[in-house]
């Protein structure tokens, strides 16, 4: 086996190839017994690695620390506490070192090298006229819902500073804006990006929805903050339904009439996306 094919496989027993890289290798892997059984091996020696390791339990307040050191930073704000008000988001780049601790302090282990059981985060891209949906794998989850909100920081911060990362294709900015979604379906936790976005008309607001496109089921995650046209980063939450979790979700924004709280049904006119209900 050539040198760049045994890195090939190191770096994927390692989890540390992206989306497209994994995908070409992946498909080698069908194609080759010998690297198949290559990698194996390899998954084991690391196992064996990981095993031999000194145990070690992070104290309980890691996190906790982590995110206060992050909110002391001037300018940061506490995370959403409402799911009626969406919350502007201010860019950090502490949130990517906080999600790499979050990370590798939760677990240790090797994972095997059928990806299937790994995690999704739904990525949606939204413009005047259309919702494009992508199901994103991630690595290692985070032990609790606050190791899951700072990889969702992190990966929303990403794609807000590099929108050319986004694993679906933004429309050109047009007098309608567009937007993109970062939600885990798992944590009920997320984020939206704004873009040029007109400010609402007097005694409107813009709601965000999501839909379960199986059963049409519609859930408000939050209102929009915006009160003349600007680009914005903001996060939500939306409250579970029992144990029901779904991974086929689309989300619109509508402008609604102003109301004390949230809404139960959209009724004003979409904006971004398209109302799948």
């Amino acid at each position: 086996m050539n040198p760049e094919l045994e890195e090939l496989a190191s770096r994927y027993v390692l989890d540390q190839l992206d989306d497209r890289e994994r995908a070409e290798f992946e498909a080698r892997l069908i194609a080759s017994t010998e690297l198949t059984a290559r990698v194996r091996e390899l998954e084991s020696a690391y196992a064996q690695v990981v095993r031999g390791l000194p145990r070690y339990e992070p104290p309980g307040d890691l996190l906790d620390s982590i995110e206060a050191r992050i909110h002391d930073q001037p300018g940061v704000r506490q995370r959403l506490a409402s799911p009626n008000r969406m919350r502007r988001w201010r860019l950090v780049a502490g949130w990517g070192i906080a999600a790499v601790i979050a990370v590798s302090v939760s677990t240790i282990a090797i994972q095997s090298l059928r990806r299937e059981t790994r995690p999704l985060v739904l990525v949606v891209g939204l413009d005047s006229s259309r919702s494009t949906l992508a199901q994103l794998h991630v690595g290692e989850r985070g032990a609790d819902s606050d190791a899951r909100f700072i990889q969702l920081a992190s990966l929303a911060e990403k794609y807000w500073k590099n929108p050319d990362d986004l694993p679906v294709a933004l429309a050109a900015a047009d007098h309608g804006g567009r937007a993109y979604a970062v939600f885990d379906p798992e944590s009920n936790q997320g984020f939206i990006g704004i873009q040029h976005l007109p400010a609402p008309k007097p005694g409107t607001q813009y709601h965000v929805w999501i839909v379960d496109t199986a059963t049409h089921r519609v859930r408000e995650a939050g209102i929009l903050p915006i009160e003349g046209a600007q680009d914005g980063l903001f996060s939500f939450s939306i409250t579970p339904v029992g144990r029901e979790k779904s991974e086929r979700l689309q989300f619109f924004v509508t402008a609604e009439e102003n109301a004390n709280g949230l809404t139960k049904t959209p009724r004003g006119r979409v904006v971004l996306g398209r109302r799948e209900i």
